[in-house]
């Protein structure tokens, strides 16, 4: 067990390396050796405070996002720009920047494909089809084929030998521990087409 990163103190850390007794003071007053800033810390700062301590501006010019993001990668922030509350730190930063309210359905699009950038500078509106055109104009984009797929249970010589198997569809589904559908789907070229 960890114990309290304040020193002297010898206790169990439960939260942020602190004991409950350090941590319960970090929440009240803050503590410069507590390893993360607690979110508690924001309580009642504005929202355009709380966004600009929680990002770090790097040479590159993207402005990254330091705090919480999504499994995509996302910033995660709330904030209000105009009576419309934002839950995503780059759709925040975009409409508090430009002033403009995003549409429902439109999306922020990131020039420099960083989704945990902020900078508004990097960032403009478009529809779903807009994100997909730059993903694959950009190279970030690929169709996945035959075994490349997740759900694939034969490789690309196994295909290939179905393919010019001259067995009945069940002998060949047994051999190969497959549905006899999917032998006449790769013989009839709707699937592994590319072989």
């Amino acid at each position: 067990m960890d114990t309290c990163c304040i020193k002297g103190c010898e206790k169990v850390a439960h939260v942020l390396g602190l004991c409950t007794k350090h941590w319960r003071r970090n929440k009240l007053y803050g503590s410069p050796v507590a390893m993360k800033s607690h979110s508690g810390l924001f309580r009642g700062m504005p929202a355009k405070d709380r966004f600009f301590r929680q990002l770090q501006k790097s040479e590159d010019g993207c402005w990254t996002w330091t705090s919480s993001v999504d499994r995509d990668g996302y910033g995660m922030f709330k904030g209000d720009v105009s009576g419309v509350i934002y839950r995503k730190a780059h759709r925040f930063s975009y409409a508090f920047h430009t002033g403009e309210i995003i549409p429902d359905g439109i999306m922020v699009l990131h020039s420099c494909d960083n989704p945990r950038c902020v900078n508004p500078d990097h960032l403009s509106l478009g529809t779903g089809t807009d994100n997909q055109r730059q993903k694959w104009a950009r190279g970030r984009g690929k169709t996945l084929k035959g075994a490349e797929l997740p759900h694939a249970i034969l490789t690309e010589d196994q295909a290939r030998a179905v393919l010019h198997d001259p067995r009945t569809y069940t002998q060949i589904a047994a051999d190969y521990k497959i549905a006899p559908s999917t032998v006449g789907s790769i013989k009839q070229r709707v699937s592994w087409k590319h072989i």
